[in-house]
């Protein structure tokens, strides 16, 4: 597949190309929000035990926080020839505000590794110093920068572009990754094939006993193809990945191994009058970790996730309901994963997908990190986890709507002694439109913290619930 794509890349090139130049066009289009926040009791504990069992992590013992967050995105995209476009995307100043947590204190950077920091060696003195690192949101984070051409073969897109976003919301992260995509429209069908090379980790050099030795083709890619068909109301379609990845597969280390493994995803989205519903599976079968060395029992690959929603329409109000599975792995099958996969291996799946306001919400977790305790926790992923979610709408104004929504989430599989229970949560949400680019926005989650929060079997401590109220503006052009 890679060797068809690569030679589908080259043909496209050439015939792109061939093309006479002209003058480029430029449209800007982007994002700017602000956010401001507060969340009471954020690890979910009572205070006696965080004013005890906690006394470890000073931030676990906060009873509340309060901050301030924003991003600037743009994405610029030229317009070279008719259907030839290069495009790229930046985000800027996505920091907290007033965060001191980087900067220069006698000529040396400091720094704190949390809130989607990336390791990264800062010069000091003409030096690199090892593990110094900077924020990205201290600096420009250009993101992608593909080329996107029609040609008579199809359509074809080329370098960093919006991957981890097919069928609908609900498996959606839309990351930025390096690769090729290939479109080839028939009448209502869409066909296409893509290759998305993750991670490189081909090195060559000897190292001494433990060390990584000559490696060659230590990466990660992923293959898809997929087709789907639109009609008038709707849409429906099928995704088929291929994933091989051998970053852990080291010369002469026994315990290197090679993760393949498929991934089916399909969807359906339609419309029906006032109805709206809107569906995805998903199912990873194969090799989660193949073992170099044969006295190492492999471990075998058999996950699942489902999704549905239904929304009902009337006049200006709205009523639907949602629910959402995926798969939790089972310790106590040691050669199988049967779950927990979604966050890992790089598939990174639905971080996008934000079923509550405050459980599970990957903006609000950008900045707090995960919820929990005592080895039990959640973050961004939908990881481990069924949930069903009930909500009401009114469209007010044209500029102005209300949303009301109730919801329970639980764990799917469990250490020994820890109860399956993620909690309730009360979502309220208000939307007011000043421009038709710009709103005004607030939220407010109340979350029955479950017993799943307690702990671990041994550590166990009392939970406490928790809310938070948010406002902002969001700017779209």
């Amino acid at each position: 597949m890679r060797k068809i794509l690569v030679a589908l890349l080259v043909f496209g090139l050439v015939v792109a190309f061939s093309a006479p130049a002209s003058a480029v066009d430029i449209k800007v289009s982007g994002q700017y929000y602000v956010m401001g926040v507060f969340e009471s009791n954020p690890s979910l504990a009572t205070e006696a035990w965080r004013n005890t069992g906690m006394a470890a992590t000073a931030s676990g013992k906060a009873s509340s926080a309060a901050w301030v967050a924003q991003r600037l995105r743009l994405q610029p995209e030229f317009k070279i020839a008719e259907g030839l476009t290069l495009t790229t995307r930046f985000d800027a100043l996505e920091k907290k505000w007033g965060d001191v947590s980087w900067g220069q204190a006698n000529g040396v950077y400091t720094y704190d590794n949390t809130n989607r920091s990336v390791d990264r060696p800062v010069p000091v003195n003409g030096s690199l110093i090892a593990g110094d690192s900077i924020r990205t949101q201290e600096n420009i984070e250009w993101e992608r920068a593909y080329v996107d051409f029609n040609t008579a073969i199809g359509r074809f897109l080329v370098g960093y572009f919006d991957c981890i976003c097919y069928g609908t919301i609900f498996l959606n992260t839309h990351v930025s990754r390096p690769g090729v995509e290939y479109m080839y429209p028939m009448g209502p069908w869409t066909f296409g094939a893509k290759w998305e090379h993750v991670a490189e980790g081909g090195s060559y050099g000897m190292g001494g006993a433990g060390a990584r030795l000559v490696y060659s083709e230590a990466d990660l890619d992923i293959y898809s193809i997929m087709a789907d068909y639109r009609w008038k109301t709707g849409s429906a379609g099928m995704q088929i990945q291929y994933y091989h990845n051998s970053f852990n597969d080291y010369d002469r280390v026994a315990a290197a191994y090679i993760a393949k493994f498929y991934t089916f995803n399909p969807y359906v989205k339609a419309t029906f009058g006032p109805l709206y519903i809107e569906a995805e599976g998903w199912l990873g079968y194969g090799d989660w970790q193949d073992f170099n060395d044969p006295a190492t029992v492999d471990v075998d690959l058999k996950a699942y996730a489902l999704y549905a929603n239904a929304k009902y329409t009337m006049g200006p109000f709205y009523v639907g309901a949602l629910f959402g599975y995926e798969s939790g792995d089972d310790p106590n099958t040691l050669d199988k994963r049967e779950g927990s996969v979604l966050a890992a291996q790089s598939l990174m799946l639905g971080q996008a997908w934000d079923p509550f306001l405050y459980m599970f919400n990957d903006l609000i977790n950008t900045w707090h990190g995960n919820w929990g305790t005592r080895g039990t926790q959640i973050g961004t992923f939908e990881d481990n986890c069924l949930l069903w979610k009930a909500y009401a709408g009114w469209n007010v104004t044209p500029k102005f709507r209300a949303e009301i929504g109730f919801g329970q989430a639980w764990a799917d599989k469990t250490a020994v002694g820890v109860d399956d229970s993620y909690g309730s949560e009360l979502d309220l949400y208000a939307e007011y439109k000043i421009y038709d680019q710009l709103s005004y926005y607030a939220g407010f989650g109340y979350w029955w913290v479950g017993d799943y929060f307690k702990g671990q079997q041994g550590t166990p401590g009392d939970t406490d619930n928790s809310y938070i109220l948010f406002h902002g503006i969001r700017l779209s052009f």
